[in-house]
């Protein structure tokens, strides 16, 4: 097996020229017997996977692999790895997004779709009551840790090289953990036009990059708007809408208080249709996209809400 077909879905998008768009492959079934303690060798190898993500040459390209149902065919079990174009990825949003979609347009009687994965455990994907609208269940991320204001000209150097119009007295927090930092703007900033050159990051490897901010317009639909760049060795790049990146973003506003004042003081709380807080996002990346994201903090997860275009 040298090669494996792909469909482009766009993630969290209204057109094809919105959102995050994402290769899937829907992989032959798993045997009716097979080991499930060791999902990796149910897939091709690995380098045909790596081959298939190079030429797809998405953000992300999803190889979902579906397992024998052992009860309603309303609900499926598919392990699920993500590629970018030069390596394996531990977590993908728009990639599970883009997957959930494809498979619940191509199997209609399908309702949820519990996914497998190698380090994140399992992740809950629900079919939404608008068309091609999906709800994840993610981990929440809350292993990030405030940076020492003393330390920050280094974190703020690099993205005055890698990027134009930055203004760090606009810089309201700085956290960092071992594979992500986040940098908190004021919501006066303007986050939506600053230029940033991703491989002028490359001090940071490998990390992803977060800025985000509260949305002062009173009449903005949005209550945080965010920026998220990936540096990836020989892969670093900005994407367009990235779930996974909110699983961090949403529990950093809920938990640090004077973050949490900010986002209150701007707009008022909503619920989901569980009764847990929804923040909307726009990510005002070039192509753009939005999310609704609620923090399920009970269980460990972060929902995360959207539609695809095919």
């Amino acid at each position: 097996m040298s090669e494996l077909s792909y469909n482009i879905i766009y993630a969290f998008a209204t057109s094809p020229e919105t959102g995050n768009p994402a290769a899937v492959v829907l992989l032959p079934p798993a045997p009716e017997h097979a080991d499930l303690t060791a999902l990796a060798s149910l897939y091709p190898p690995d380098k045909v996977l790596q081959a298939t993500a190079a030429k797809a040459n998405q953000p992300m390209t999803a190889f979902a692999l579906p397992l024998p149902s052992k009860s309603s065919t309303s609900r499926l079990s598919y392990p699920l790895r993500w590629f970018n174009p030069v390596t394996e990825a531990w977590l993908c949003g728009h990639a599970t997004m883009a997957t959930s979609a494809l498979v619940f347009e191509q199997q209609p009687q399908v309702e949820a779709i519990e996914y497998t994965t190698m380090k994140y455990g399992v992740i809950r994907a629900l079919k939404g009551s608008q068309d091609r609208e999906v709800m994840m269940d993610f981990p929440e991320i809350t292993d990030i840790k405030p940076v020492p204001l003393g330390e920050w000209t280094k974190v703020l150097d690099v993205i005055d090289e890698a990027g134009t119009g930055l203004d760090r007295s606009a810089v309201l927090e700085v956290w960092d953990s071992e594979d992500r930092m986040l940098v908190e703007m004021n919501g006066e900033f303007d986050l939506a036009n600053l230029q940033v050159d991703c491989k002028k990051m490359a001090s940071l490897a490998p990390k992803t990059f977060i800025l985000t901010q509260v949305v002062q317009d009173s009449g903005a639909e949005e209550q945080i708007r965010s920026r998220v760049s990936v540096i990836v060795p020989g892969y670093e790049h900005e994407d367009s809408v990235t779930g996974s990146a909110h699983c961090l973003v949403i529990p950093y506003f809920r938990t640090n208080p004077a973050a949490q004042a900010r986002l209150q003081a701007s707009s008022p709380i909503r619920k989901d249709t569980e009764g847990n807080n929804l923040i909307h996002v726009h990510q005002v990346s070039p192509r753009g996209g939005k999310l609704q994201v609620s923090w399920r903090r009970a269980e460990g997860t972060v929902r995360i809400a959207g539609r695809s275009v095919f």
